[in-house]
């Protein structure tokens, strides 16, 4: 039985989601990612959740963040020495586990 190659449009993806981090990283572009478009759409309603998470953030890091999570992930970086990589996926995770406790898709 001969094993057939992945369609080309499920390759890309897994790629994309393997080497975006990296290549980001690399050249300082970014790749959209639909639970940042949540963050900062919800960020009015998320503040005070999202300094709850991280309870390092100050006052004052929750006041200069408009809801990016790239600004989030720097002050991560800052507070508790995260690397990119890690500051991203601890958004994305607590996006992801926020968005089912509460019924947003994330």
């Amino acid at each position: 039985m001969a094993v057939q190659p992945w369609p080309d449009t499920h390759r890309a993806h897994i790629e994309s989601r393997l080497c975006s981090p990296i290549l980001e990283q690399a050249t300082g572009e970014t790749n959209t990612d639909p639970t940042k478009d949540i963050l900062q759409g919800k960020w009015p309603e998320l503040k005070g959740q999202v300094q709850q998470q991280w309870s390092s953030l100050t006052d004052e890091d929750i006041a200069e963040l408009s809801g990016k999570a790239e600004e989030l992930a720097d002050v991560l970086q800052q507070r508790y020495r995260y690397g990119r990589v890690e500051a991203d996926m601890e958004i994305r995770n607590w996006l992801r586990h926020h968005g089912k406790a509460n019924g947003v898709k994330a």
